[in-house]
């Protein structure tokens, strides 16, 4: 391969790569090496040498291969497909002044950075329109008229997608794509333009003007991504347009970086409108406005702002925007440009504006807005409470963000009010209606990396990502659609997928949810942000493409596709929130001005038009973020192009001065990297990226035809004998025959194989010159030498007559006239000589001292820099110095804040359970001492039996009217029953010498069933109903309880344990809770909107997976963290007194509990299924508004134990999941009622429930005791559920999966399979695998589990099979064949389908190590360069595994596997084998739905 002569490339840092050449080859016997020495073309004195021990084409040392002929349109038609060679092939096109070629089916345009006019004229058009792609150059025309025939031909929408750097050319290729496209409106037959495509043309310098700037690297940038949607009728005529929009760079309106500019409208503006309208405007000069001024430059070279202004007008009147809508959209302008100028002073109260600001009277007056209101409320904030709205004042950067806020607002809704009218114009319904398909034209921002990157690049970046997958994928597609057509042999082509990179973004738990999230919270932050992302992020999946900043913890690192780019957090939440205050909107609402009264309204309706598409997982109350609207516009966009044709057009940015056709090595290739045209180069090396016709080929290479053969090629009769031909030649010049292949029409190449044919050819039509030569040299030599002999003889015969006529004539004259000659002769030979010394001399001595010159030049320069950088190092030092201290300083002075206010919290917590404690003794010293009197008091028996009846009568009384006493007759809310102290006559009655019989006398008008039925509550609302009946249960059992107690306090000795009393409260209380359930089913079950979604189960996240056990009476805690130990055992010391009555409750609340049936076609509402959940809570509920604290810790301590329980006594394996999943989801409700009380509790200040801080912070306590409580048992429940289904799926997993062929044998022959169907096959098969998944799945399903926590614990499931089975497999030499490997495939395509039917996706990617491995059993690989290969190609499996697959290496011993991988046998591990499985440890799937909430 490498001989001498042998051009290739070599890497270069300054220019990219270098042009060299093989000098010598060599090889050295001793050291067993190959000694390649290489000299650079241009500078054969410098060297490069390589030393390898091989000569392989795999050998990485090697330099890249020169193409020998780059003069093609194609890229793919190159004879060396590589990086270098691609470039400079871009360079030689570049400098003939060419700029479009095409990548396969990509088409490349290089800015020319100048106007090329005969480029674009309506010749080329008519040259480009209705031809094939290959009859002329390649040029953008080419792509549109591709696009229209296809639509034409297929009656399918087309998508032509325009990326590239900013400054690339993108806006420019569009805007001749649309002229293309107007003019095929015509069929080519005219020039004329109509209406339609006249105001279509008209869209760009509109769109131009509001949404594109100046910015550094491009004079007309577009700030916008636009898709142009040109729809056609069934006559493939346009019929109309629509244009989307995506993420206008709203910041830029308020803030530009240094030599950019803001939206050219507002320079047109203020240099193109008359005097009239500037004088009525108050406007002057750029300089003077602050919007305008920010990047210290207001125009741009060669623009004339006031002539764009008037194209610009004149393209407003095309789309029906009048001369007095202008007028009244300029007005808007103006008023932002003022609104940018009023001055807000800082004071130490906060910000503060002039009553008298001209600025701002000028701004209100025009946009008819109250001055006094708007000045209010820029420089304060309305608090909104339930009660009244607090004004407070405002700080001075909040001032200017809200002055910001409100400019940016109205050039937002400005602005899509005009894209609005400007596709009612272009569409109107009609048009609409007649639509049948249609070109999208997609304009948008390329790919982004600056010093200092914010949230508008992030968004930039996002979409580029979402473009460059569907671009790999579709080159992908296309490359293999050719191989099926061809009929040509090819295996799996593996690609770099950037899907890890987008998952990161919107996945849930990515950084837009974090995001989203963070800005939902009141006290949200960028730090909060970053710090969330950094403890969620840099763990896999993400870390990979996640990772922190170098300095601080402001700034963090994606890796994009492209390259990593670095962000900053700040500005993010306010970035992505962008919302003016509720007092500002308002006062734009009160507007006077009719035009801007108008957009508003318009902007309004259709936020709330778009609402249920837009925020559907979104709260109620609150505004979509823009990275949300951003998302969801994105996937409608991705899904758009996704049901198109796409076409690709990549523009590439030559330099960074905008200089016209200057060529920049480096940024290019880093662009060709970027833009993904060099992986497509690197997908095709994989395959076959060169193809001929075969025609084509034996016209290239016919020179390596022998002659018989060359005679037949001029005699062929059609492809065949062309084919024949072609075969042949391969065949004979081709010795792998591998790295080629025949198609039905065309040739495929590998990559390199063109070059060896060039070789071969160029080496044949040397040899052919050289004995032309040869032989023409022969024929002049001889005809030379015939010539001259033929003149010697004539010479001759003068030269004899000559002498004879000397002798004769004067001797002495010929004599002196030969010396004169000879002297004169010699004389100038030396003179000559002297002559030429002489300059050489001078020669060398001028190039010494101009060589000596430039190095002390050179020198001199190089001792100047040394310095400059010497200082600037010493200066950045000392600058990063200074920065680490001030960070240390702040940090230092964060943790000591930190820890004074850990301190004085614990000091007050302290403080307070001292005087709780205090006070508590108090109370029972109190309480004693007054029973002891009164028990002193009352010793007669007859007296204390004429009590007794006076107080029975009373009860009986009391129970008959209990309705009376819970609610007021003439009222419809419910009493707040004080429950602090129980009834007077019920301890009134309980003396020191009562007994156990006595006690259940007193307390039998408590355990009596209350006179009420169903019916009486029928004329009630079902929720005052359930209040009634939950406040006389809970003052039932408060009584009982409060006089068990009392008895029990004058029986300190005794124990109290009686049945009767616990099954009389039972039978009795059945009525209350029957009635209970039955009002509330008719209370429709409904969710709080403003926590759907943060309080979500599954939005949640894992905790310990350790095992806790919770119960009245004790703790056991192994590894849970500190707090929830503490919440457990502050729950039990809040359980004081007697617990009989709340725990017959509990249990009768929770008596018989079932599941309802599980059926997907008719489920039982979630109300019906959460009924458990809702009586529990209503009971709660109730509890603490009574403030009976301890009665509520014990009910909840009883319920969740009756619920774990339930769950650890279940036995068989179905139960558990059905049960299970119902018990989970019950508890969860619980839990999420708590949280969502504690939420309420905080949020409203104004409750009229608590009469003191004090006891509101003592109620806010027990919710989070209770909270913590729930998060244990849940965690426990939960890991019991899911180890229980591992269970099943490992029994039965490898069985079915390696071993089952009963589908496989269904698939052959049926019949016979059928007939043995119940006696052959292994102990488990596919169908008892797929029961599990089913079964599990239903169960989520029926109960109304989340979707994503659906998809996600189906998921980890499949994860779980496919590393189990993959462990089984690989260390099992029997199953690794290649018929093996189809079984198993086959059996995991059940899987795959099973999640297909039950719309569960990615599954493949959850069973790609299982895929993996049956996809490399089908290769025949022999040798490690096999492994090297796939190990290239598969990144899911190490080079080991692979290895070991295709049995290269050899195990020890056969295993199956020991601890969790072993099978029925527990054969154990060896050393070799423990390297080759997939880590498998149940805990890292257990609890993946829970956290705090």
């Amino acid at each position: 391969m490498f001989e001498q002569g042998t051009t290739c490339w070599i890497a270069d840092d300054a220019i990219g790569w270098k042009p060299a050449t093989v000098k010598k080859l060599e090889y050295d016997g001793i050291a067993k090496k190959y000694r390649i020495e290489l000299e650079y073309d241009d500078n054969p004195n410098e060297t490069y040498t390589i030393e390898t021990a091989n000569l392989t084409e795999s050998n990485t040392k090697f330099p890249q291969l020169r193409n020998l002929d780059d003069t093609v349109n194609d890229l793919t038609s190159l004879s060396h497909l590589n990086e270098p060679s691609v470039l400079n092939f871009f360079f030689i096109f570049y400098l003939k002044k060419l700029i479009y070629t095409f990548s396969g089916v990509v088409l490349i345009a290089i800015n020319p950075f100048q106007r090329i006019d005969n480029l674009y004229t309506h010749e080329q058009i008519k040259r480009y329109w209705n031809k094939n792609m290959t009859d002329n150059p390649p040029h953008v025309f080419s792509i549109a008229d591709e696009a229209f025939k296809l639509m034409r031909t297929t009656s399918a929408s087309q998508s032509i997608i325009v990326s590239g750097e900013s400054g690339a050319g993108k806006t420019v290729s569009a805007k001749y794509i649309m002229r293309f496209l107007a003019y095929a409106h015509a069929d080519g037959t005219s020039s004329e333009t109509t209406e339609i495509e006249r105001q279509i043309l008209a869209t760009n310098p509109i769109m131009e003007a509001f949404g594109n700037a100046k910015t550094t690297r491009n004079d007309n940038s577009s700030r916008f991504g636009k898709y142009l949607r040109i729809s056609f009728d069934d006559r493939h005529l346009i019929s109309g347009a629509k244009i989307q929009t995506y993420l206008l760079e709203r910041t830029r309106l308020v803030n530009q970086a240094e030599n950019e500019r803001n939206f050219h409208i507002f320079y047109q503006m203020v240099n193109g409108l008359p005097d009239v309208s500037k004088q009525e405007f108050s406007l002057t000069k750029c300089e003077d406005y602050s919007y305008l001024n920010g990047g210290h430059t207001s125009t741009v070279k060669g623009v004339n702002d006031a002539n764009e202004f008037q194209i610009t007008r004149d393209a407003l009147k095309v789309i029906g925007i009048g001369e007095n809508l202008q007028h009244e959209l300029f007005k808007l302008l103006a008023a932002l440009l003022h609104i940018g100028n009023i001055k807000i002073e800082n004071l130490r109260s906060g910000a503060h504006i002039a009553s008298d600001e001209s600025n701002l009277l000028l701004a209100c007056k025009l946009l008819g807005i109250n001055p006094k209101e708007f000045c209010k409320w820029l420089i304060k904030k309305k608090i909104s409470t339930r009660s009244e709205n607090i004004a407070s004042s405002s700080k001075y950067h909040e001032a200017l963000v809200a002055r910001d806020s409100v400019s940016k607002h109205i050039y937002s809704i400005l602005f899509d009010w005009l894209v609005r009218y400007i596709n009612a114009d272009l569409s109107p319904p009609e048009s609409m209606e007649r639509e049948k398909t249609f070109i999208g034209v997609l304009d948008i921002y390329g790919f982004e990396h600056f010093v200092v990157n914010s949230f508008e690049q992030f968004c930039i970046n996002y979409a580029n990502e979402k473009l460059q997958q569907e671009f790999t994928h579709h080159v992908f597609k296309l490359q293999q659609d050719e191989y099926v057509e061809e009929g040509i042999e090819w295996s799996f082509i593996k690609f770099s997928d950037n899907q890890p990179c987008i998952d990161l973004i919107e996945s849930r738990d990515g950084i837009l949810s974090l995001l989203d999230e963070q800005c939902k919270l009141p006290s949200g932050s960028d730090k909060a942000w970053a710090d969330k992302m950094f403890q969620n992020l840099t763990k896999p999946p993400y870390s990979e493409v996640f990772k922190k900043g170098r300095f601080g913890d402001e700034k963090f690192v994606v890796s994009h596709y492209a390259l990593d780019v670095t962000y900053e957090v700040n500005g993010f939440l306010e970035k992505n929130k962008d919302m003016v205050p509720d007092a500002l909107n308002a006062v734009l609402m009160a507007t006077e001005n009719a035009f801007l009264n108008d957009i508003l309204t318009l902007n309004k309706e259709s936020e709330n038009a778009g609402a249920d598409a837009k925020r559907k997982s979104w709260t109620r109350n609150k505004k979509p973020t823009l990275g949300h609207i951003f998302k969801i516009s994105l996937n409608e966009l991705m899904k758009t192009i996704n049901g198109t044709n796409a076409h690709y057009i990549r523009c590439i940015k030559p330099n960074e001065e905008k200089v016209a056709w200057k060529f920049d090595n480096l940024m290019v290739l880093s662009q060709l990297r970027a833009c993904g045209v060099l992986e497509t180069i690197r997908i095709s090396l994989v395959g076959f990226p060169s193809k001929y016709t075969y025609e084509e080929f034996l016209q290239r290479f016919r020179l390596l035809l022998s002659l018989n053969d060359q005679k037949e090629l001029l005699h062929h009769n059609g492809m065949d004998d062309c084919k024949k031909l072609a075969i042949k030649l391969l065949k004979n010049m081709i010795t792998d025959h591998t790295s080629f292949q025949t198609g039905l029409s065309k040739i495929f190449f590998r990559s390199g194989v063109l070059g060896q044919l060039e070789v071969a050819k160029s080496n044949k039509l040397h040899q052919s010159v050289v004995t032309i030569q040869k032989n023409v040299r022969c024929f002049l030599g001889r005809k030379r030498w015939l010539e001259a002999r033929q003149s010697i003889i004539a010479v001759q015969s003068c030269a004899k007559g000559a002498l004879v006529r000397a002798i004769i004539a004067d001797e002495k004259e010929k004599v002196i006239c030969i010396q004169a000659l000879f002297r004169g002769f010699i004389a100038r030979e030396r003179f000559i000589s002297i002559l030429n010394a002489t300059i050489a001399i001078q020669s060398m001595m001028r190039g010494y001292r101009s060589r000596l010159k430039y190095s002390d030049q050179i020198a001199a320069q190089k001792e100047q820099e040394r310095k400059r950088k010497e200082e600037m190092d010493r200066l950045k030092a000392i600058e990063e110095e200074e920065l680490l201290k001030k960070r240390l300083e702040e940090e230092r002075l964060r943790e000591l804040e930190v820890q004074k206010r850990l301190e004085e919290e614990e000091r007050l917590r302290k403080l307070e359970r001292e005087k709780r404690h205090d006070e508590e003794e108090e109370r029972l010293k109190r309480d004693t001492a007054r029973l002891v009197a009164e028990e002193s008091k009352k010793r007669e028996l007859t007296r204390k039996a004429n009590e007794n009846t006076v107080a029975k009568e009373a009860r009986i009384l009391k129970g008959k009217k209990s309705l009376e006493t819970i609610y007021h007759p003439n009222s419809d809310s419910p009493v707040i029953l004080n429950l602090a102290s129980p009834s007077a006559n019920l301890i009134n009655n309980i003396k020191d010498d009562v007994t156990v019989d006595e006690l259940l006398s007193c307390l039998s008008d408590e355990l009596a069933p209350l006179k009420y039925t169903y019916n009486d509550f029928l004329g009630m609302k079902p929720q005052k109903a359930i209040s009634v009946i939950t406040r006389a249960v809970l003052l039932r059992t408060h009584n009982i309880a409060a006089g068990i107690d009392a008895w029990k306090l004058l029986h300190p000795d005794e124990h109290y344990q009686d049945v009767t009393l616990t099954s009389r409260l039972q039978s009795n209380m059945l009525n209350d809770v029957k009635i209970m359930k039955k009002m509330l089913r008719r209370v429709k079950y409904t969710k709080p909107e403003v926590v759907n979604k943060r309080m979500s189960l599954g939005s949640v996240r894992s905790i310990s997976a350790a095992t806790s056990k919770v119960s009245s009476s004790e703790t056991v805690v192994s590894d849970l963290d500190r707090n929830l130990k503490v919440g457990h055992s502050d729950l039990v010391d809040y359980v004081k007194g007697s617990t009989n009555a709340i725990d017959c409750l509990a249990e009768l609340i929770l008596k018989d509990l079932a599941p309802p049936v599980e059926d997907l076609e008719k489920p039982c509402e979630i109300g019906e299924v959460l009924m458990p959940a809702r009586l529990i809570t209503n009971m709660l509920k109730d509890y603490w508004l009574a403030k009976t604290y301890s009665a509520s810790a014990r009910f909840l301590d009883k319920t969740l134990t009756i619920f774990k329980d339930q769950l650890e006594s279940l036995g068989d394996p179905d139960s558990i999941t059905t049960m299970g999943a119902y018990l989970l989801i019950n508890v969860n409700e619980v839990r999420f009622r708590i949280s969502w009380a504690r939420y309420c509790a905080m949020s409203d200040f104004d409750c009229d429930n608590f009469h003191s801080s004090e006891e509101r912070h003592n109620h806010l306590r027990l919710l989070l005791i209770m909270k913590r409580y729930c998060d244990t048992i849940f965690g426990q429940m939960y890991h019991t559920w899911i180890i229980n289904i591992f269970d099943q799926i490992k029994k039965k997993a490898i069985g079915a999966v390696a071993t089952d062929r009963t589908m496989m044998k269904m698939r052959k022959d049926p019949q016979t399979y059928f007939r043995n169907v119940l006696y052959e096959g292994p102990k488990y098969k596919m169908t008892n695998l797929i029961e599990i998944l089913r079964n599990v799945h239903l169960a989520m399903k029926s109960y109304y589990f989340e979707e994503e926590m659906i998809k996600t614990i189906t998921q980890n499931l499949l994860t779980y099979i496919d590393v189990l089975s993959f462990n089984s497999i690989i260390t099992k030499e029997s199953y690794l064949t290649a018929e093996e490997g189809l079984l198993i495939k086959n059996n995991i395509s059940i899987i795959i389908d099973w999640c297909k039917n039950s719309h569960i996706g990615n599954s493949p990617n959850t069973l790609i190590h299982v895929l993996t491995l049956c996809q490399i059993l089908q290769l025949k690989g022999t040798n490690m360069a096999d492994v090297d290969m796939v190990s290239k190609t598969c990144d899911s499996l190490t080079t080991a595994q692979i290895a070991r697959i295709l049995g290269i290496t050899h195990s020890k011993t056969e295993v199956d596997g020991a601890s969790m991988y072993s099978d029925e046998e527990g054969e154990t591990l060896t050393d070799v084998d423990l390297e080759l499985i997939m880590p498998l440890e149940p805990q890292i799937y257990e609890n993946p739905f829970l956290s705090t909430i």
